[in-house]
């Protein structure tokens, strides 16, 4: 999909991902690092803005040209979060560092919201008065994933602006990064006007997730490798009395090394025996 022109001269800020470039960019390409109070030794993590009024036309054309390369080779670039605002610079950048932390009630973290990864997972967590705060100035956000360009405006309702979250909101964007390893393994991308089917997946990979804590699994390749299976096999596979063997035994090795045990034949027979069962809970 080629980049059209108009939409770099309709943003007004990009952000670049900072992991994502290096000194090899042009000076322009790479942006101004947002600050943030208390996070000074970590500033190489935090995003960088580029005031792309301020960019001049041939600039803007190599923009364009990088955003066109990393397209057509299915790859999303390190400038891929754009925004439609009527504000300065300055203003922008108070505004953005504001949204960058988030309390858990335990501690604090950094909520990559500016990478497409995690900003189209918060477009199904958020309500619409944390979007239209983590939205505040910006009348319209654009992000690139996989080549394909998502637009977001800024939610028309009237509820309130607000940046607090309930306990199982937090837990859920905690989950973010193991919902969208599950979804990498899968080959579940997001495609161009295909958002509902990427996001109901999404909530696939998180409901197992949240299944394999349940049964006491704790450690990440080990929740991982039960969503994989929940995505792959069956939804149900862990009510099949082989896995239910597995989780009942837990204290004696891990889900990932227990179920890696079991051969090609025995996941074709929980695969058809849950077939088989029409649904039902087996026994």
């Amino acid at each position: 999909m080629q980049m059209d022109p108009c939409l770099i001269e309709k943003h007004a800020f990009a952000l670049v991902d900072s992991l994502c470039i290096d000194e090899s960019y042009p000076s322009f390409l790479r942006g101004k690092p947002i600050t943030l109070s208390g996070l000074e030794r970590e500033s190489h993590l935090l995003p960088r803005l580029v005031d792309l009024k301020s960019l001049s036309p041939h600039e803007k054309l190599q923009l364009l040209n990088m955003l066109d390369e990393r397209c057509l080779l299915d790859e999303t670039p390190p400038i891929c979060t754009f925004f439609e605002a009527e504000v300065e610079t300055k203003a922008m950048e108070n505004q953005l560092a504001t949204r960058l932390l988030l309390h858990d009630g335990y501690g604090k973290y950094l909520l990559r919201f500016y990478d497409p990864r995690v900003w189209i997972q918060l477009l199904r967590l958020l309500d619409s008065g944390q979007k239209k705060a983590i939205f505040g100035s910006i009348a319209s956000w654009t992000v690139c994933m996989n080549g394909h360009w998502l637009n977001e405006k800024k939610p028309s309702s009237e509820d309130l602006a607000s940046w607090s979250f309930s306990t199982g909101q937090l837990k859920k964007i905690a989950l973010i990064g193991q919902v969208n390893t599950v979804l990498a393994i899968t080959s579940t991308q997001f495609r161009g006007g295909q958002l509902d089917d990427f996001l109901r997946s999404s909530e696939k990979a998180e409901f197992l997730l949240e299944r394999a804590a349940q049964y006491g699994i704790s450690d990440e390749a080990s929740l991982i490798e039960f969503a994989l299976h929940g995505m792959t096999v069956h939804s149900d596979f862990h009510r099949h009395p082989k896995i239910k063997e597995i989780i009942s035994s837990l204290d004696k090795s891990t889900y990932r090394d227990a179920s890696g045990m079991l051969d090609d034949e025995a996941w074709q027979e929980i695969k058809s025996g849950l077939r088989q069962s029409n649904g039902k809970v087996m026994k």
